[in-house]
C-alpha cells in the first residue's frame, strides 16, 4: 500500500473530528412540510421493536461542494416539493411521536408536517473539511429551529409529540451545500430511514419509488401466548432512570473518524482466516481488532470483563422475512463478554470467531422471543443494551451503516462529495463505533468513533497500535 508521494501507507488514516465550528449563520426560516396529499388522521401503535428504543433522533449530514451550474438558490424550493411528495407514501415521517406517563408511545399519523429549515452561512463549506472528509456539524442539523434541544439525546414525547422528521438545508457563500437530515428512532432504523432518504433522492429526480412501503407494524407480533425461549437478558432491559456519566472537563468526549484501506482490511481477514477459522466478514475482523486495540488504550487488564455489543438487521434473520418495504424499526442485539487478559492474549482469529459466533446465534427464535418479552412487560420504559448501560469505558458497541446507500444520494446535482453521521460529543456514547461507507475511491470502510479525549489522543499518538499485535500481546 503506497500513499500519493509513493511512500509505503499504514493502510488507515485517522481524522479527530471537531463538532463546533464558527459557523455564521445570516438567515434562516423554518416552515413545516405536509404531504402533498392529505392522510386519514389515525394511530400507529409502535412494534415491540420500536419500543426499544428512547425517543432520539438518528443525524445524517451530506456535503454537496461547490458545483458548476447549480442554482442554490432553487435548491431548497426543490427539496421541499420532492419532501412533499415523497411524504405521501412515508406520511409517518410527517406524524408526531406522542408518549404519555402511563403509556407506551404511539405515533399520531396527523400530517403536522416534518420541520424543514433553510439557512444561509457567510463562509465557506471548506472550513467543515478535514484531511480526510468533512466533520459533523451539530449545529447545521436544524434540531435548535425545530425548537428540540437535549443534553442526554433523548426528548419529551408528552402533549401533542414531538416530530418525526428534522431537516436543514444550509447555503454557504461559496456555493457549497449540506442537507441535515433528523429521524426518530422510534418511528425508523437506519435502513428505514435510509430507505426513504433515497425515495426522496429518486422522487427529486423524477424516477418512482421502489418498492412502495409497507406500514404494517403487526408484521413483527408477539406470540399467543408469549414465549421467551431463548435467553436474552444480556441484550434487552427495562430502563430505570439512570445519572448522567460522569464526564471531566479535561476528558470530554471526542470523535474520530478512521478511513480503512482495502489492503488493510483483507490483511486483517487473511490473519484471522489462516488457520483455517472463518470464514469471517470484514466487519467481523475489523471489530475483533478494534475491540482489542480498544482494550488495550483504555488499559484494562485482569480479570475486568470487557464486552462487545452489535447492532443486528433482524429483517435478515426472520423467517419467513418481511416484505422489503417494511418502514419501522427491526433491529436486536447481539453480546460477548470476556475477561481482558483473554481477550488481549487470544489471536484475531479467536477473537472474529468469539464475534462471529454471537452474531451468528441470533436467528429467528431470538429475535421472536425479544418481541414476546417486551409483550410481557406491559407498560413499562425498555431499551436496548447500549454503552452507557455497560461497566462504564469497558464495551464497544458497533452499528454498521457500511452497506446504507449514503454515496447514492443524488437530488438532482451529483452525489455527495462526503456523507457522515452528525454526531454529537456525549458522554452517553463511550465505544459506540459506527461502519459507515468511505467516499468513493477512498478505501473500503471507515469508522466513526465515540470516545473519551484522552483514549482518542493515545491512539492519534501511537497509530501502530492499529498495526501490531495481531497475535495477541
Amino acid at each position: 500500500m503506497e500513499d500519493a508521494h509513493g511512500e509505503e501507507s499504514p493502510g488507515f488514516s485517522i481524522s479527530v473530528c471537531q463538532t463546533q465550528h464558527n459557523i455564521r449563520v445570516t438567515r434562516f426560516t423554518t416552515t413545516s412540510i405536509k404531504p402533498a396529499k392529505k392522510t386519514n388522521p389515525h394511530w400507529i401503535t409502535l412494534s415491540n421493536l420500536d419500543r426499544l428504543f428512547d425517543n432520539f433522533y438518528t443525524p445524517v449530514i451530506l456535503y454537496y461542494p461547490y458545483k458548476a451550474g447549480r442554482c442554490v438558490g432553487e435548491v431548497a424550493e426543490k427539496l421541499k416539493e420532492s419532501l412533499a411528495e415523497v411524504l405521501v407514501a412515508f406520511y409517518p415521517l410527517a406524524g408526531r411521536v406522542v408518549e404519555n406517563e402511563h403509556e407506551v408511545a404511539r405515533l399520531h399519523c396527523n400530517d403536522a408536517g416534518a420541520v424543514f429549515s433553510e439557512a444561509y452561512v457567510d463562509g465557506v463549506l471548506d472550513d467543515l473539511k478535514a484531511q480526510e472528509g468533512y466533520h459533523p456539524a451539530p449545529e447545521l442539523n436544524g434540531m435548535v429551529a425545530a425548537g428540540l434541544l437535549s443534553e442526554d439525546l433523548t426528548f419529551s414525547a408528552n402533549g401533542d409529540g414531538i416530530p418525526a422528521l428534522v431537516i436543514q438545508v444550509t447555503v454557504f457563500s461559496c456555493g457549497g451545500i449540506s442537507v441535515a437530515m433528523n429521524w426518530n428512532h422510534k418511528v425508523a432504523d437506519g435502513f428505514s430511514g435510509f430507505y426513504f432518504i433515497k425515495s426522496w433522492s429518486n422522487i427529486c429526480r423524477g424516477n418512482p419509488i421502489s418498492p412502495l412501503p409497507v406500514h404494517d407494524r403487526s408484521l413483527i407480533q408477539p406470540r399467543h401466548p408469549p414465549q421467551v425461549i431463548v435467553d436474552i437478558a444480556n441484550t434487552v432491559r427495562i430502563d430505570h432512570p439512570r445519572p448522567r456519566p460522569a464526564q471531566s472537563a479535561h476528558d470530554p468526549q471526542q470523535i474520530a473518524v478512521i478511513h480503512f484501506e482495502q489492503g488493510f482490511v483483507e490483511k486483517l481477514r487473511r490473519e484471522a482466516t489462516k488457520n483455517g477459522r472463518g470464514p469471517f466478514t470484514a466487519l467481523d475482523c475489523l471489530s475483533a481488532h478494534l475491540w482489542r486495540v480498544l482494550t488495550r488504550l483504555r488499559g484494562l487488564s485482569g480479570r475486568q470483563e470487557v464486552q462487545f455489543v452489535a447492532c443486528i438487521d433482524a429483517r435478515r434473520k426472520l423467517s419467513p422475512a418481511p416484505p422489503p418495504g417494511l418502514f419501522s424499526n427491526a433491529c436486536v442485539v447481539s453480546y460477548c463478554a470476556v475477561t481482558a487478559d483473554d481477550l488481549l492474549a487470544r489471536p484475531l482469529s479467536d477473537v472474529s470467531d468469539i464475534i462471529r459466533g454471537a452474531i451468528g446465534e441470533v436467528g429467528d427464535e431470538t429475535i421472536r422471543s425479544t418481541v414476546d418479552w417486551v409483550q410481557l412487560q406491559g407498560n413499562a420504559k425498555l431499551s436496548l443494551v447500549l454503552p452507557h448501560q455497560l461497566a462504564s469505558g469497558k464495551a464497544l458497541y458497533t452499528s454498521s451503516w457500511a452497506a446504507f446507500p449514503m454515496y447514492e444520494l443524488d437530488f438532482g446535482w451529483g452525489i455527495p462529495g462526503f456523507a457522515i453521521r452528525n454526531s454529537t460529543n456525549n458522554p452517553y456514547l463511550d465505544g459506540l463505533v459506527y461502519f459507515l461507507p468511505p467516499p468513493p475511491n477512498h478505501g473500503q470502510l471507515s469508522a466513526l468513533l465515540h470516545l473519551p479525549k484522552s483514549i482518542i489522543t493515545k491512539l492519534v499518538a501511537n497509530p501502530s497500535l492499529l498495526l501490531s499485535k495481531f497475535q495477541g500481546p
